[in-house]
């Protein structure tokens, strides 16, 4: 066994360094050719040389570890392998101190004023109203209680005898009924405007098809008022005529017809049932 000259710790002969400060130790008894160390064995331990700015600067001390031991110009541990001591450190100086970040630009020498005050604009009028669904641009409204005003604020518009007037042209006005061939009775709906009457399976196209050998195959016209609702009859140019209550009418000649009254179309009879105004 022997001692540490720095501290007097008892060490072994293959020891290299004092196991209680560091120091290293004599190699007076180490033999010549030190045995390889066992597989597996760590490297023995080399300092590692410090990173550019670390160690003295030219004529001041030679740098301390943090145990207080003397280090090379330029390394970063001591021989005993302590690191350099904090204070002994050398940092290159930043070159824009106060940046705020690594890399960040310099702030600009002149920052210009911030732009004047700009008052809000002034409140602009709200567009108008669109008009209601279905009128054109400025058309007043033709429905509603009298004296009620429209929606959107418009002027207020009592409902009249124009609007109570429009009736679809195609407005169902009656019906034609005829018993002939069905007891439950086969009708045929009398709407606005003109119904031709023909013979079923001719080659005019007709609105009202009447099965009989006796009937034209243009035989006749229903003349329907959508608005008001009257029905006439007339006939066109039928070959066995065109009767009302079983009084003929004539060639091409024309009939008011009221609720109820007989139609006869050649030999084929029907009924006419006429819808009032509700």
């Amino acid at each position: 066994m022997s001692a540490c000259p720095q501290c007097g710790a008892a060490a072994r002969p293959t020891d290299k360094f004092c196991n209680a400060c560091g120091t290293p130790m004599p190699r007076t008894n180490a033999p010549s050719n030190p045995a390889a160390p066992a597989y597996g064995a760590p490297p023995p331990f080399a300092p590692p040389a410090g990173p550019p700015g670390f160690g003295a600067a030219p004529g001041r001390a030679p740098p301390r570890c943090q145990m207080g031991h003397e280090m090379a110009p330029g390394a970063s541990y001591c021989a005993q392998g302590h690191p350099i001591a904090l204070d002994q450190i050398q940092f290159t100086p930043d070159p824009y101190p106060g940046a705020g970040g690594y890399g960040a630009p310099p702030p600009p020498a002149y920052a210009p004023p911030p732009p004047p005050y700009a008052p809000p604009p002034a409140f602009a009028t709200p567009p108008p109203p669109p008009p209601a669904f279905g009128l054109a641009p400025g058309a007043a409204p033709a429905f509603g209680p009298p004296g009620a005003q429209p929606a959107f604020g418009g002027p207020s518009v009592a409902m009249g005898d124009t609007a109570r007037d429009a009736v679809p042209p195609k407005a169902l006005r009656g019906f034609l009924v005829a018993y002939a061939t069905n007891l439950g009775g086969d009708f045929w709906p009398l709407t606005g405007g003109r119904l031709t009457v023909g013979r079923a399976g001719s080659a005019e196209r007709v609105d009202i098809a009447l099965q009989d050998p006796t009937i034209s195959s243009r035989h006749a016209a229903l003349l329907v008022d959508a608005v008001s609702g009257g029905v006439t009859v007339e006939d066109t140019a039928s070959t066995n005529g065109t009767f009302v209550n079983d009084e003929h009418i004539g060639f091409n000649g024309r009939r008011d017809l009221r609720d109820g009254d007989r139609v006869r179309f050649g030999a084929y009879t029907t009924i006419v049932k006429v819808m009032g105004r509700v």
